[in-house]
């Protein structure tokens, strides 16, 4: 073999290196898009959480009105279903997730209702969130809706899993006024 052949085929080879490098980068942890818990949450709502041996799994953390974070407390990583960052323009900034949340409200009998349509999903992903990290998301409002879809206590969820789709959980907010 060619000294210039030698050339091309480690510059092939470099190339092929460097675009699966960045494949892989597109198409992993920047879809995530999540930040470590100290960087989310002050500490304050940390000393609040779980200890990480004891999670039963993620939390949902109110930070204010319509601003919620996803934290993922375990030693395991919990999967969710939602809107890849690469998939939203303007790109969002580090630690904001988009999940595919849901919405309820108490009803006068105090039953859960759901005052959320349905998300239509295309676009959306398994996404993950490591141990340790979290995300913050926003909700809207529910201002528009008519009253018999609002009531005075509202909670927000996310449906997550570690392994098994089939054995999602949705993971609730605690109930709060809006």
């Amino acid at each position: 073999m060619s000294f210039l052949s030698r050339i091309v085929v480690g510059l092939t080879v470099l190339g092929l290196v460097l675009g699966g490098v960045a494949v892989w980068r597109l198409w992993t942890d920047q879809d995530n898009n999540t930040l470590p818990i100290g960087r989310v949450l002050n500490a304050e709502q940390i000393a609040r959480l779980p200890d990480a041996d004891q999670a039963p799994g993620p939390v949902i953390v109110r930070l204010g009105p319509n601003v919620f974070t996803l934290v993922n407390p375990t030693r395991r990583p919990i999967h969710y279903a939602g809107y890849p960052a690469r998939t939203i323009e303007p790109r969002p900034r580090p630690g904001k997730i988009n999940p595919l949340y849901d919405k309820h409200f108490r009803d006068p009998q105090g039953a859960w209702q759901s005052n959320m349509g349905f998300w239509c999903g295309t676009g959306s992903a398994a996404l993950t969130i490591m141990p340790g990290h979290a995300g913050q998301f926003d909700v809207h409002t529910g201002m528009d809706l008519p009253p018999e879809r609002r009531g005075p206590v509202e909670r927000v969820g996310v449906t997550c899993w570690t392994t098994d789709p089939s054995r999602a959980q949705t993971v609730w907010s605690e109930p709060f006024v809006p």
